[in-house]
């Protein structure tokens, strides 16, 4: 798959490096999963292959999860906010697909209000 495009796009952004911490030396943003005992705030992504309408043409669905634990929302809207000027409309390359092209479908906080929600939970979803 072309996990690696996305990966290098994302790590080599210094705006986006600042709204994650560090693990290993590199910045927490991963593929798929998530190392045990991770400090916030971090950022995972999933691609997965959805067929398209035209066997052609290879369709897939980017999900990427921005994770914080902060009483203020501030830093995980503003991740949001650069992972979709870094990624909207953006063509990224690969050797075994190319041209990728992103485009953004939704953005939304998975934080629901009510009686359990701890308040430093902060989890902003982008699809694309």
């Amino acid at each position: 798959m072309w996990e690696s495009a996305l990966y290098t796009k994302l790590i080599n952004d210094s705006e986006l490096r600042q709204y994650v911490s560090t693990y290993n030396n590199q910045p927490s943003i991963f593929s798929s999963s998530v190392p045990e005992n991770i400090a916030f705030p971090y950022i995972v992504f999933m691609i997965s292959n959805t067929s398209g309408p035209d066997s052609a043409v290879d369709v897939f669905d980017v999900v990427i999860n921005h994770f914080d634990y902060q009483t203020s929302a501030k830093n995980s809207r503003s991740a949001a906010k650069r992972i979709i000027e870094l990624l909207d409309r953006e063509h990224l390359t690969h050797a075994d697909y190319t041209p990728i092209r992103l485009f953004k479908r939704w953005i939304g906080s998975a934080v629901r209000e009510n009686e359990d929600r701890d308040p430093k939970a902060q989890h902003y979803i982008i699809r694309f």
